[in-house]
């Protein structure tokens, strides 16, 4: 399974459990978009500090080969996708009866 069908996996387990949360993640759209884009920002800032660094570097495999500047594609999506499912995640179990 390549990095971008596990992605897939973790989006569409996230809007399942989004949906079924009570109460709402969150209040509007804007809210969505505030918190979701500080988040992304901050993830991508670490990730090319670190390849920029040597910190790690992607090797390729199961990677699509389309990249933004110093980064996968793969890693664009996974900084917006893993934060967003641990979110829903936590506070589905926080608030499940």
């Amino acid at each position: 399974m390549n990095y971008l069908s596990v992605l897939f996996l973790f989006l569409v387990s996230a809007v399942i459990l989004e949906y079924k949360s009570r109460p709402p993640l969150f209040r509007s759209t804007r809210e969505r978009l505030i918190i979701m884009s500080v988040i992304f920002i901050i993830g991508i800032t670490a990730d090319y500090y670190g390849v920029y660094n040597g910190h790690w570097v992607f090797p390729g495999n199961g990677l699509t080969g389309l990249w933004i500047g110093l980064l996968p594609i793969e890693d664009y999506l996974f900084a917006f996708i893993a934060p967003y499912w641990a979110i829903v995640v936590y506070n589905f179990l926080h608030n499940k009866n």
